[in-house]
């Protein structure tokens, strides 16, 4: 290798290097243990049978490397920038309405559960004292008799556990009063929490009519759906707060 310098594309990125190679050709004998005698040596470099001078080349490279970090540096600020575009809500953007709201939900609730081969889920949410759960959301739980619209967050041991952060899988109905579960007409059940990076907003159960263990594959696409219903309740509360702010 006959020369290199640093190709820095930005942080969070490996380091590279951009290097001129010459092939054994290029040298007819003599000691180049010196840079000076390297240097003498060198003469003419080609490079797919073009010619130019080495110093000519070099300042080229240098140029090329250059070029090269700040092409990194460019494509990792235009990164940055789509992220923060994708967190800015569009200018004619407006608050669902509860129906609206209500049917997104209950169409991730209703895919969860056909994905998974389970019969129900259900959605609670905090109330603004974070002291009760209360049940906003659910697809093939009777509507009419629901086991508990509204619970103590006291005692509810399975909700408490995983507003902590900690997934809740429950095998059989054995525990399920250890464990205080909501919905008592199932054989097996998990619990995962509702939030965001800064807001816990409540919990989220999947039901199965049948006992099974849930496999870490599947815990975590009940984690991913509860993930999506953090945000579309965030968006709609994001958009009310921009609609209520005068013009």
């Amino acid at each position: 290798m006959a020369w290199s310098a640093p190709v820095n594309p930005g942080v969070g990125v490996a380091l590279g290097h951009l290097k001129i190679e010459l092939d054994d050709g290029d040298f007819l004998g003599g000691d180049l243990s010196s840079e000076a005698d390297f240097e003498s040596r060198l003469g003419d470099v080609s490079c797919g049978g073009l010619s130019c001078e080495w110093e000519a080349a070099r300042l080229l490279a240098e140029q090329m490397a250059d070029l090269f970090s700040e092409l990194g540096r460019a494509s990792n600020v235009l990164r940055d920038v789509q992220a923060e575009l994708s967190l800015t809500p569009p200018v004619y953007a407006r608050p669902a309405t509860e129906s609206d709201l209500s049917l997104r939900i209950e169409a991730v609730l209703r895919g969860g559960v056909e994905a998974l081969s389970c019969q129900a889920a259900a959605m609670y949410l905090l109330d603004e004292q974070t002291t009760r759960l209360h049940l906003r959301s659910s697809y093939g739980i009777d509507r009419n008799a629901p086991a508990e619209s509204v619970r103590e967050l006291e005692g509810a041991t399975a909700d408490l556990e995983a507003l902590v952060g900690n997934a809740v899988v429950l095998e059989n109905d054995t525990l399920f009063e250890l464990w205080n579960v909501p919905e008592y007409g199932y054989s097996a059940a998990v619990c995962v929490p509702i939030a965001s990076p800064t807001t816990i907003l409540g919990t989220f159960w999947m039901y199965s009519a049948t006992d099974r263990d849930f496999s870490d594959t599947e815990t975590n696409l009940i984690e991913i759906l509860a993930g999506r219903l953090a945000i579309e309740l965030e968006r709609e509360m994001l958009l009310r707060q921009q609609s209520s702010r005068p013009t």
